[in-house]
Order: C-alpha cells, then sequence, then structure tokens
C-alpha cells in the first residue's frame, strides 16, 4: 500500500506543478465574466476554475462539471456569487476566468491552492473571496 500512496503522491505533484505553469504562463486564456463568453468557452468536463480581479488571482474552485458550473454561476446559492453579485460581472472590476480541465485530483488541487496555511508556507497569495477550505501538506 505505501507503494501506491507514494505513487500517488508523486501524480498530484506532477499535478500541482502542472497547475502552476498553466497560471502563470501569458498563453493561458481568461475569459471576462462581463462578455457571458466564459461559459461558451468552458469545458464540459471535470476540473478547476480560477477567477482574477484585474491581476490577482481572488477564487478557486472545483466541479464535476465545469460548464454547468459556469451555467449555475448566477445562483445565489454559489459562494462566489454571493460575496461579489452582480459586480462579478461588472467591466470595471475586470472579473476573468480560466478553466483547467483534471480527471483526478481536482479537490486536492483546490484544497492546495485556496489554503491559507499552504499559500504562506509556499510564499504565493490566497484567493481573497475563497475560504479556508482545509490543509494538504505534500512530503
Amino acid at each position: 500500500m505505501a507503494g501506491l500512496e507514494r505513487e500517488i503522491d508523486i501524480l498530484l505533484v506532477k499535478i500541482e506543478e502542472d497547475i502552476r505553469q498553466f497560471l502563470i504562463d501569458s498563453k493561458t486564456t481568461k475569459y471576462p465574466f462581463f462578455t457571458g463568453a466564459y461559459v461558451l468557452n468552458a469545458p464540459v468536463g471535470r476540473g478547476l476554475y480560477f477567477v482574477w480581479e484585474h491581476s490577482e488571482m481572488v477564487y478557486v474552485g472545483e466541479t464535476g462539471s465545469i460548464r454547468k458550473r459556469m451555467l449555475n454561476i448566477k445562483n445565489k446559492n454559489h459562494s462566489l456569487y454571493t460575496k461579489l453579485k452582480e459586480d462579478l460581472f461588472d467591466p470595471a472590476r475586470n472579473f476573468r476566468i480560466a478553466f483547467y480541465p483534471i480527471k483526478l485530483g481536482r479537490r486536492e488541487m483546490e484544497d492546495i491552492f485556496t489554503s491559507d496555511i499552504e499559500a504562506q508556507r509556499a510564499g504565493r497569495p490566497t484567493p481573497k473571496y475563497n475560504e479556508l477550505k482545509g490543509n494538504i501538506v505534500w512530503k
């Protein structure tokens, strides 16, 4: 069992590294909320989504269906919408979103990118509209 756990840890570290590269890559497309293009370009499958306000990443979410989640983002139960309301769609606020399809490890990756403890340990900012969701430390 220890061998399998080690393989899983190695895989999750590789996924995290890939996501970090995706987030800093200037070619990563970030769709503005106010145009509605974010829904049309949302992948159908599982994955993560990252929201920026201007140049600051402010939210990370995970879902079993990115497109369905985007169609439902104005739902009063969605945590991002409950915090920002219509400001999310205000062009002056410049909220943009990028999608990262992933079949395995999306919840673990969401925890890594939203956790205050992990963010401080790794020296990266915590998305300010996420709530603390837990702490996973990869060894």
